[in-house]
């Protein structure tokens, strides 16, 4: 991964404007747990593409990372307007309410990604979540048994 990010800047060097170059920048530095160096990268792509969805992704992760929650949930929000399908972003999102204590939130996204994904354990550990929360034990057990049955090694 350090080779592949010391390979980026050469190839902005030669042409500033490669947004691929960019992006593959930040995902390295993603990896590298600079999230916000990557967030740098992200931005910088997102001034003449905005409407790049792995950018815009990329992004909110690094968003996330650097712990500015209320402003990833944003960007992801807006990275399902463009793809409502991104699981990814409803996980993550799911991370969000949850470190938030937001229970709308992860009820919301848990059930969406829930139609997209019924087996997702994501979903299940969030609508745990909001059962205890709330104070329904009943149901709260009902989504820890099918967390069982999803990981019974976990």
């Amino acid at each position: 991964m350090a080779a592949g990010r010391r390979r980026f800047p050469a190839c902005l060097g030669s042409d500033t404007k490669r947004t691929d170059a960019l992006v593959g920048m930040g995902v390295c530095l993603l990896h590298l747990d600079r999230a916000q160096t990557a967030l740098d990268s992200f931005e910088k792509v997102l001034t003449t593409d905005g409407d790049n969805e792995t950018a815009l992704f990329g992004k909110a992760v690094a968003l996330q990372l650097t712990g500015k929650l209320h402003e990833a949930a944003g960007v992801y929000r807006r990275t399902l307007e463009r793809n409502p399908n991104s699981e990814d972003a409803l996980v993550n999102l799911i991370s969000i309410g949850i470190a938030r204590k937001d229970y709308e939130t992860i009820r919301e996204n848990s059930e969406r990604l829930l139609q997209l994904r019924p087996y997702s354990q994501a979903a299940v550990e969030g609508l745990a979540t909001c059962a205890f929360a709330s104070g329904d034990y009943e149901a709260a057990a009902k989504f820890c048994a099918k967390l069982v049955e999803f990981t019974p090694d976990s």
